[in-house]
């Protein structure tokens, strides 16, 4: 998982140290997370997005190649199968992540409607 946090940071106006501070991390590792020399956990992920008030998908890279390719397009009720399948096999952590791009995509498409 390659991280565009760097991005954000600047998009964002915050600092390494700020972002620091403010979730509790260390800046060195924080300078970390921002060279991608480190994976953050989910916890971290997630007080990161929210932090900065973003989705944890816009803190992916999105041009990471280890991203799984976009699957068939799909309708209906089989695709609400597939999700709802694929649902209990993650753990708590990975389901609130899930949880987090989730409304990271519902604030979205609010503020596309408006």
């Amino acid at each position: 998982m390659k991280l565009a946090l760097g991005k954000v940071l600047r998009a964002r106006g915050v600092t390494q140290t700020k972002l620091a501070d403010a979730v509790g991390l260390t800046t060195g590792y924080v300078s970390l997370l921002v060279s991608n020399n480190r994976k953050p956990s989910h916890e971290v992920l997630l007080s990161i997005a929210d932090y900065l008030g973003v989705s944890v998908n816009d803190l992916l890279d999105p041009d990471d190649p280890a991203l799984p390719a976009a699957p068939e397009s799909r309708t209906g009720n089989d695709l609400d199968d597939e999700i709802i399948a694929h649902l209990d096999l993650l753990t708590e952590p990975e389901k609130q992540l899930l949880l987090a791009a989730a409304r990271g995509f519902s604030a979205q498409r609010k503020g596309e409607g408006e």
